[in-house]
């Protein structure tokens, strides 16, 4: 990521998708991550795609984070942020570089998502309810908006960004400060 960021390109999703797919590897049993594809589909049809993942997510609700990359507006000029998922507390979390913008993007985003956990939540858990396995899923605080550093006006370094923060996410503690600068994006 520090090549990216030193030569001022912008990353693109297949970039964050890999290091999306690098974090949930190195942190097995901790980490899920839904690909920017699954993103897609989950706009589409969020009760459905649900359902076509729940082979793959059934110990979703056993990890310790799920994180949500956004690619928001335009595919060229479009904006990157991370929103992440803590079953053991069921928060939702946002981390924006840029805290003002795409707002409605992201709320619709954040709507979505919290219909896809309810909707595989209920198919995951209903049959047992009343076992030690049930885990009642609320999500009615909706996201936390984390404080976290924002990128310089007019660069485009939203991907790097976001990828530090899903770094933070697997490493931190669910309410410790984002500690990554720019400096530290470089070093990643």
């Amino acid at each position: 990521l520090g090549d990216v960021y030193k030569r001022q390109v912008q990353v693109s999703d297949g970039v964050v998708d890999v290091f999306g797919s690098i974090l949930q590897d190195h942190y097995k049993g901790k980490v899920c991550y839904f690909t920017i594809f699954i993103m897609m589909k989950l706009r589409h049809d969020s009760a459905r795609c649900a359902a076509d993942i729940e082979g793959q997510c059934r110990d979703i609700f056993q990890k310790s984070i799920v994180l949500f990359p956004l690619h928001l507006g335009p595919s060229q000029n479009g904006h990157w942020c991370l929103i992440t998922f803590t079953p053991a507390t069921n928060t939702l979390r946002e981390y924006n570089s840029l805290s003002k913008c795409y707002r409605s993007e992201i709320e619709a985003n954040v709507l979505i998502i919290n219909r896809m956990l309810c909707t595989l939540h209920k198919r995951i858990f209903e049959p047992r309810t009343g076992t030690e396995w049930y885990r009642p899923l609320d999500l009615s605080n909706g996201v936390v908006q984390v404080e976290c550093p924002q990128q310089p006006k007019g660069s485009e370094d939203c991907g790097v960004f976001t990828c530090g923060y899903a770094l933070h996410a697997c490493e931190a503690k669910e309410d410790d400060a984002v500690a990554i600068t720019q400096s530290a994006i470089l070093q990643m």
